[in-house]
């Protein structure tokens, strides 16, 4: 009998308790290129230590924990990917100013086929994963930056974006996006005065999230209360089990 109550009450609790991690999805995608326009981010022999577009997300009513993050990506023919990427995340960016780094580094990073060809280039996702970086509620800036291969490495642009297939992407709008390269006299300048008009990119943040909703004491006493409540209305309705011997 006290299995049952149990099994019963248990998915009371489930339902009731907040703050439960979720499995990694993608938390936020900017949205599918258009096609119109993109800007230099890449690391080759060409540009040296490289260029990085950077562009912002919102962290909002909970915490992220990243596992992840992507960018699409034009390259030419030569590129020759060599299978690592730069990475930064940043808070408190601004024109001139690249703000304070929460994780960065060059590691490992694969890419795939993104099927958005555009400008007579081929449209590739480069990711980072193996990422544990959490993020608590605010705004932050991303960029994953390929590395070309071999002498004479050809050139990577990252897409600005249509915002097709967005995910979480509200807050990813208003030229919010900077471009940083030494080889372009550029220290984290708008991106939009490169690209003109507005400069919002296809990139993403791959991970899990909490809702970030702790119980205040008196609702832990609530909750208590009320699954008493319900654990003493089921053990009035399960009436014991009668043998008979005969």
């Amino acid at each position: 009998m006290k299995r049952a109550w149990l099994i019963a009450a248990a998915p009371a609790v489930v339902l009731a308790w907040p703050g439960l991690a979720s499995a990694d999805s993608t938390l936020f995608y900017s949205g599918n290129p258009n096609g119109v326009n993109a800007l230099a981010n890449e690391n080759n022999d060409l540009l040296g230590n490289g260029a990085a577009v950077y562009d912002n997300f919102i962290v909002s009513g909970g915490t992220w924990t990243v596992s992840g993050l992507f960018t699409l990506n034009e390259q030419t023919s030569d590129f020759g990917f060599s299978g690592v990427a730069f990475y930064s995340i940043r808070s408190g960016v601004s024109s001139g100013i690249g703000g304070t780094i929460v994780a960065q580094g060059i590691t490992a990073a694969t890419q795939t086929l993104d099927g958005f060809n555009n400008f007579g280039y081929t449209g590739y996702r480069t990711l980072v994963g193996g990422l544990n970086v959490t993020l608590v509620p605010g705004q932050y800036w991303l960029t994953v930056v390929p590395f070309g291969a071999g002498l004479g490495a050809g050139r990577s642009f990252q897409d600005l974006t249509s915002f097709a297939g967005c995910v979480d992407c509200g807050a990813h709008t208003g030229n919010d996006s900077f471009f940083d390269s030494t080889f372009y006299n550029a220290s984290f300048a708008p991106a939009s005065s490169y690209v003109g008009g507005t400069a919002d990119f296809s990139m993403g943040v791959i991970g899990s999230s909490t809702s970030g909703q702790t119980p205040e004491p008196a609702s832990l006493l609530l909750l208590g209360s009320g699954l008493l409540a319900v654990a003493a209305t089921i053990r009035k309705r399960m009436k014991p089990l009668k043998v008979s011997v005969s």
